[in-house]
């Protein structure tokens, strides 16, 4: 088997995740939405839409609906409003170029107002404080086998010695280019020094893994009455196949994509979940921290949305992608993939990481809600 050895470029990226997150200006937004007629426009500065307000005056004590069109000409309901319920909360944001259209069905007027966004980087690198047991994570998600890590260490003592003849040959050149150098090998260093701690781990494990596989296999040869050769062979190859595949449904399938975990806890069948289905989950979310559940769905009617239309936290429109009917995954996800830095107060504090464990119940190829 071949496999491509990390680059340092890799190890950085495995405990350095950049991200970017649009952020509120104090710049207030809002548009009044009349029955029979649309307003159809294109995004010039990105904005979030946090209220849906109806004017009492004009509701002829009827439900009006408060409609959002994409450039598919696709209709979704973002509110429905009567004198029962004249406001509703919404968290939708929109960006720059995207051709979007609102409209009222029903006789109310509709008041949406919210604010303007901006791009910021500040505390793009939150995952600066890395532990080395969230490294240890990151690394044991690659799947190295035990003489791939023994490869990795032949080679990491190879650039060791690489790195000092360069560093040799790098110190006749001026003043300017030193302090950089200095930033970069202790880089090396302190990336060399995780790796190392990790790769031990991972070998320690193997060994004990093997020896307790090899203990289990004397035991159960001992036990065996006197057969034949042949039936003995068979039967131990039928426990071993066995207890692999208990090992493997056991264990949950990890991917991390975008920061996010994803662990598939059951497969589920039929045509795998897409950007611009419809899909239907039942779910339960809470708090990495502290384990408290802020949300759930678990009876009734399942959660409607479309996936990938931005409806959802990210979180949810990249860890979902691929789920089939039936299957249940649980979604480890980041703030940046979240609820930000501003969170969703009360339940939601800012910065919080968030667990969700997601059941698919049903797929429509192009259903709107």
């Amino acid at each position: 088997h071949f496999y491509k050895r990390p680059t340092l470029a890799l190890q950085q990226r495995l405990s350095l995740v950049r991200r970017m997150e649009l952020e509120p200006r104090s710049m207030f937004w809002g548009l009044a939405v009349k029955p029979g007629k649309r307003y159809e426009t294109e995004v010039q500065e990105a904005f979030r839409i946090t209220k849906a307000c109806l004017v009492p005056s004009t509701s002829d004590g009827k439900v009006s609906t408060l409609f959002i069109e994409n450039d598919n000409n696709e209709e979704f309901i973002l509110a429905n409003l009567s004198l029962k319920n004249f406001n509703e909360t919404l968290d939708i944001s929109f960006n720059e170029g995207e051709k979007i259209c609102f409209k009222v069905s029903g006789p109310g007027t509709i008041h949406l107002t919210g604010n303007l966004l901006e791009c910021g980087d500040g505390d793009s690198e939150y995952d600066e404080g890395e532990s080395e047991d969230d490294v240890a994570n990151e690394l044991k998600n690659l799947n190295w086998t035990k003489q791939q890590i023994k490869q990795l260490q032949g080679s990491h003592d190879d650039s060791e010695s690489d790195d000092d003849d360069d560093d040799d040959s790098e110190e006749e050149e001026d003043s300017e280019g030193s302090n950089t150098e200095e930033i970069t090998k202790l880089q090396k260093q302190i990336t060399n020094e995780k790796l190392q701690k990790v790769q031990k781990l991972q070998i320690t494990e193997m060994n004990n893994k093997l020896q307790n596989t090899g203990t289990k296999s004397e035991e159960s040869i001992s036990k065996q009455p006197n057969l034949s050769n042949g039936e003995t062979e068979k039967k131990t190859e039928n426990k071993t196949s066995v207890k692999e595949s208990q090992t493997s449904e056991a264990k949950p399938k990890k991917v991390v994509k975008n920061g996010i975990i994803i662990e598939d806890l059951e497969e589920g069948s039929g045509v795998a979940c897409k950007n611009g289905n419809g899909v239907g989950m039942f779910y339960t979310g809470r708090l990495k921290t502290s384990k408290k559940a802020f949300d759930s769905c678990q009876s009734g009617k399942p959660f409607r949305f479309k996936l990938g239309a931005g409806t959802v936290i990210k979180g949810w429109d990249i860890g979902l992608q691929g789920i089939k009917v039936g299957g249940k995954r649980r979604l480890t996800i980041p703030s940046a993939m979240g609820y930000g830095k501003r969170g969703a107060p009360p339940d939601i504090p800012p910065n919080s990481t968030l667990v969700f464990d997601v059941e698919c119940k049903f797929i429509y190829g192009g259903n709107q809600y």
